[in-house]
């Protein structure tokens, strides 16, 4: 019995042994599990909006340039400008002496109807008007020469200059009177005795003063010399009228009357130039004379620049210059004005480009458009130099897949571009892309990629992953451009 027992015992525990034994070796292992991709690292591939830029450097120029010199020798008597006014094309800038331009063109006037005079016998005769014309300028020319002579006598002085102050006195009188009424009825001056005596009184002041002075001027150098050559010269055209002696031939007649008259409208157009004046609008930005100097014919008198609408002339690569039109807007900004961005226009482009370090650029004018320019110290001012920088869109497209340029990688022997894709279970393969615009940080693939996409952004260098507390690292299997492996083990 008690083998029995003990064989019944030696069994089931045997059986209970080979049970624990059995339960040890089916049950399951315990494996840590991978820790995947970052999810920070994950880029969802969308469709989006890009235009295409050229950054390109330059500096401001002024619209326009003009440097003024004198139409004519003479001498400098007023100076009606200052550096730094603004003037408009066609004002007066200085006022020249004319009185020789003056008298040269009468010479010539007298000259010519002397010439016609002489055609005119040879044709008919004497003719009553050219006679009488020639009495006339003969009459004329003496007067200015005896006036220009004669000397006023201390009586003539003495009543001038009388009259003068009675004509001041009477003057004052007029305007005393005037503003008299003129407090006392302000709307009704117009149409008061008062006003007519005060426009009267200062026109006899004005005669008055004009007569005083102009006994008192002297003859300029040559205006004696150049006016008893007229009376010579009317002298003798009446005296050939009146001999009625023909020495010319009709045609040769005819040829100095209309040579004498192109000699008199050359004198008159000469006149007409003497004033300086301005040819564009803009600011006067330097004066090369003064009041009283002698100037000469042909040099410099003044510098103008019109910057009022600067123009930005920018040095654009000729990688990027193909896709430069007129009329495409830009964004322009200065160094002195960081934190302003002014709208440009494209006017013009060079034909021609610049090779600088065997970089070669193209000239491409912005037109910023009135107003932007100031003179300065009166706020905000674009000046000529400024030195600055453009941004020209030069291409765009609307719903096309765009990603950041930091997620591709380029081949420098192919020039080719590649991205990682994220496919199923964090399998990681090469996909080639076809890239279209591009801007600073976005670039449009045309090929290679769909809307959905995952992507995997490269890791930074120098990124947190050795620290005792970092991540573990995922396991990752990469897959050649075009390839399908399994994951990782």
């Amino acid at each position: 019995m008690i083998r029995s027992t003990g064989s019944r015992f030696a069994l089931t525990l045997v059986i209970m042994l080979a049970g624990c034994a059995q339960m040890t070796l089916f049950a399951p292992t315990t494996k840590q599990p991978s820790a995947g991709i970052d999810p920070e690292r994950k880029v969802t591939v969308k469709k989006g909006n890009i235009d295409g830029k050229v950054i390109a450097p330059g500096k401001l120029i002024a619209q326009a340039n003009a440097t003024v010199v004198f139409p004519v020798s003479s001498q400098v008597l007023t100076v009606t400008v200052k550096e730094g006014d603004m003037v408009q094309a066609g004002q007066t800038l200085a006022i020249l002496d004319t009185t020789e331009l003056e008298m040269a063109a009468q010479q010539a006037q007298t000259s010519y109807l002397g010439a016609l005079a002489a055609y005119s016998l040879t044709l008919q005769g004497p003719n009553p008007a050219a006679v009488k014309a020639a009495r006339t300028a003969l009459a004329a020319a003496q007067a200015s020469y005896t006036d220009l002579q004669s000397v006023p006598s201390p009586n003539e002085t003495a009543g001038l200059k009388a009259a003068l102050a009675n004509a001041e006195a009477a003057l004052r009188s007029a305007q005393s009177a005037y503003d008299q009424v003129h407090r006392e009825n302000p709307a009704g001056i117009g149409a008061a005795p008062e006003a007519l005596a005060l426009e009267q009184a200062t026109n006899n002041y004005t005669a008055a003063k004009a007569a005083y002075e102009r006994v008192f001027e002297k003859a300029k150098p040559g205006v004696t010399a150049s006016l008893a050559s007229q009376v010579a010269t009317a002298r003798a055209n009446l005296d050939a009228l009146l001999t009625s002696v023909v020495t010319e031939t009709v045609i040769q007649a005819k040829s100095r009357a209309d040579l004498s008259y192109l000699q008199w409208q050359q004198a008159e157009q000469l006149l007409r130039k003497a004033p300086v004046v301005a040819p564009i609008d803009g600011m006067v930005i330097s004066i090369g004379f003064r009041k009283g100097d002698l100037v000469a014919a042909g040099t410099r008198a003044l510098d103008i620049s019109d910057f009022a609408s600067p123009i930005f002339e920018a040095s654009v690569d000729e990688a990027d210059f193909g896709g430069v039109r007129i009329g495409q807007e830009a964004d322009i900004t200065v160094q002195a004005f960081p934190d302003q961005v002014f709208t440009a226009t494209v006017r013009a482009v060079a034909p021609i480009g610049s090779s600088n370090s065997n970089v070669v650029t193209f000239k491409v004018l912005m037109g910023m458009g009135g107003g932007t320019g100031a003179r300065p110290g009166e706020g905000m001012a674009l000046l000529p130099g400024m030195s600055g920088k453009c941004e020209l869109v030069i291409a765009s497209a609307s719903d096309v897949i765009v990603i950041s340029t930091s997620l591709m990688a380029s081949d420098p022997d192919t020039g080719e571009y590649t991205v990682q894709r994220i496919l199923a279970g964090d399998k990681v393969e090469t996909v080639k892309v076809t890239t279209g615009i591009q801007d600073d940080t976005e670039t449009e693939i045309t090929d290679g990629l769909q809307e959905g996409d995952v992507l995997l952004m490269p890791k930074v260098e120098g990124e947190a992953g050795s620290a005792v507390n970092a991540a573990p690292t995922p396991s990752i299997e990469i897959l050649p451009a075009g390839g399908v492996g399994g994951g990782a083990p």
